[in-house]
């Protein structure tokens, strides 16, 4: 039989063992099997049940938080591409895309560099840019970058030229 704590808050005890058990918001919901969280404390003792149910319920607090903002745009982007299409007829990008970082990188490196190095990056990243495209940065995923690897193996290109396109 488990009895709720009242002194402690999302706690309760079962055979004398406390638990923390708190309800996911609805919000956050769907990033869980389940409508509660629960989570032992291993504790008997009702002065530790409190340091620890305090612990986990900041840390779920935080994490829901991290959830919340992941699943929402940068706060007003809407207002600057509603903006840009009326005044200008373009589209503000929120990221940088990768020609752009491509540029921006040689113009700080390549001054004293050798001109050889302009030349690998140039073509490294219309490699990049000719299978994946030139999307702004954070529409890359993990998977991309394997798949960028099995088609400059299928260019023909050796085991050493594929490890110098490919980040590390």
């Amino acid at each position: 039989m488990s009895t709720t704590c009242s002194a402690v808050p999302y706690t309760y005890c079962k055979r004398g063992v406390y638990y923390f058990g708190r309800g996911i918001p609805s919000d956050v919901r769907m990033f869980y099997r389940s409508d509660r969280v629960i989570q032992s404390l291993h504790t008997m003792s009702l002065y530790r049940t409190s340091g620890a149910s305090e612990k986990l319920l900041s840390r779920l607090y935080d994490y829901w938080l991290d959830l919340r903002l992941k699943q929402t745009d940068v706060t007003g982007s809407y207002l600057l591409e509603e903006y840009s299409s009326k005044t200008h007829g373009t589209t503000v990008r929120l990221y940088p895309t990768l020609g752009h970082v491509s540029d921006v990188y040689k113009r700080t490196k390549v001054k004293g560099s050798w001109k050889s190095f302009s030349t690998h990056t140039d073509g490294a990243v219309s490699y990049a840019i000719q299978f994946l495209a030139n999307k702004d940065l954070n529409e890359y995923a993990t998977i991309d970058t394997g798949e960028f690897r099995d088609y400059l193996f299928a260019k023909s290109l050796k085991r050493s030229s594929v490890s110098r396109n490919l980040p590390s």
